[in-house]
């Protein structure tokens, strides 16, 4: 144990500061009224505790406000919440933002949560960024070595798209934590099939965009040794990561208890009519919410996640009540680091860099990690055309389940400067 600590102090050390400036600065992070629905749902938690068939999803009944949640967002936010406060004991209660009413009519209704109802949900979910980071370190200490492992969580530690959507009590820590988890999982594919289907149903229960991982968690799976000439280890292994990939979607999924096939076919037609409905509101009195062509998505995509400054509102529609939140959480320190044309060119060079890097040098890499590198590269495009694909809107936050990827290929791109510099540093010392 105290080995451990001394080989890897640099990183404690490094995790520790990371970890109490998410924390001691997480009061100042703007509202989201996104936030309140979330901690509204939250109450689904000790309810699945109770009764879980309460939940459930029948096509007998008219569907409540309740139920159209559930059957239209995943639930590992609202869950991560309820287990916080279920363990913490703290109660609070609120009620559902209406966006139809003003800010000071959703402050009346009792949709406005108070300062330590807010701060204990985002406690709730900003837990998991420390453990976010622990695993990124390991991916990156395990593919390349220690220095850069410790650049790469920095980078992400500090990033100020984590800063400001991965501490919310919003979907996107979760994000983070799952789409890291299941990136981390790609090396144990030949032994625990399990596992990838454990990481890659998290991050599903946390975003619907990352159902864009699973193929990506199959191929892993079946790329064992000589495949062909064992078929049964390649079956074996399907089955396992097929299993636990069900088996955690329907745990986190009461609503789908009493009708498993009748409800996902319901909730994928509430899905789709709440894309539309939105894209046929947006058409009506903000037109360029809704982007169309495939150049136009994959530049909002490069914009929102390399250059655009923190996203602090989606529509804009309570900025005059928000404003003073927002300038007063940018004043600081890191919360804008690395934005803008400078930062944004500097990190999108080192994202390609680090592509090139390995994609050109996987002669010079081990055979199982040229295989695990491989299968980033894999999930790093499936992820991208899944957003391209099913997401029409600039907003932000819709990027985040690339935000591992991009600091992971950042964090390759800049090792061979590293290395570099430590060549110069040891033949200067040697004279």
């Amino acid at each position: 144990m105290k080995d451990t600590l001394k080989q890897h102090k640099f990183f404690i050390i490094l995790l520790f500061l990371l970890t109490a400036y998410h924390l001691g600065t997480l009061h100042k992070v703007p509202f989201h009224p996104d936030e309140s629905t979330q901690i509204y749902m939250s109450r689904d938690f000790p309810r699945m505790l109770r009764n879980p068939l309460s939940l459930s999803w029948d096509p007998g009944e008219i569907d409540d406000a309740k139920m159209r949640y559930r059957l239209l967002d995943v639930p590992l936010t609202r869950h991560l919440i309820g287990l916080g406060r279920t363990i913490t004991g703290f109660r609070y209660s609120i009620n559902d933002w209406d966006w139809s009413k003003s800010w000071p009519e959703n402050v009346n209704n009792g949709s406005y949560p108070t300062q330590s109802t807010l701060l204990a949900s985002r406690i709730s979910v900003s837990l998991l960024l420390p453990i976010s980071l622990i695993l990124f370190y390991s991916l990156l200490q395990r593919i390349e070595n220690k220095p850069v492992a410790l650049f790469g969580v920095a980078i992400l530690g500090i990033h100020p798209l984590l800063l400001l959507h991965g501490r919310r009590a919003m979907a996107e820590s979760a994000v983070i934590f799952s789409v890291t988890f299941f990136i981390w999982t790609l090396h144990y594919r030949q032994r625990h099939a399990w596992l990838i289907g454990l990481a890659a149903a998290l991050a599903y229960n946390a975003k619907q965009s990352t159902i864009a991982l699973f193929p990506v968690g199959l191929i892993a799976v079946v790329w064992i040794k000589n495949p062909l000439q064992n078929p049964k280890k390649a079956i074996k292994n399907i089955a396992t990561y097929t299993a636990a990939f069900c088996i955690v979607i329907i745990a986190l999924n009461p609503v789908l208890w009493k009708h498993p096939i009748l409800a996902m076919i319901q909730s994928w037609k509430k899905r789709l009519a709440f894309t539309q409905e939105q894209i046929s509101t947006l058409l009506n009195f903000a037109e360029n919410q809704v982007i169309r062509s495939g150049p136009a998505r994959m530049t909002s995509l490069i914009y929102n996640l390399y250059l655009n400054k923190p996203q602090a509102y989606t529509l804009g529609d309570y900025l005059k009540f928000t404003r003073d939140a927002i300038d007063t959480y940018f004043q600081i320190p890191l919360t804008q680091i690395g934005r803008g044309i400078l930062g944004g060119t500097v990190f999108i060079s080192l994202t390609i860099g680090g592509l090139i890097k390995n994609l050109f040098g996987f002669r010079n890499e081990k055979q199982s990690n040229r295989q695990e590198i491989l299968l980033i590269i894999f999930a790093t495009l499936f992820q991208m055309a899944a957003i391209l694909t099913f997401v029409p809107f600039p907003w932000q936050r819709y990027v985040i389940p690339l935000l591992p990827f991009s600091v992971f290929w950042i964090s390759l791109g800049f090792s061979p400067f590293f290395n570099n510099l430590m060549k110069k540093i040891k033949i200067i010392i040697s004279k």
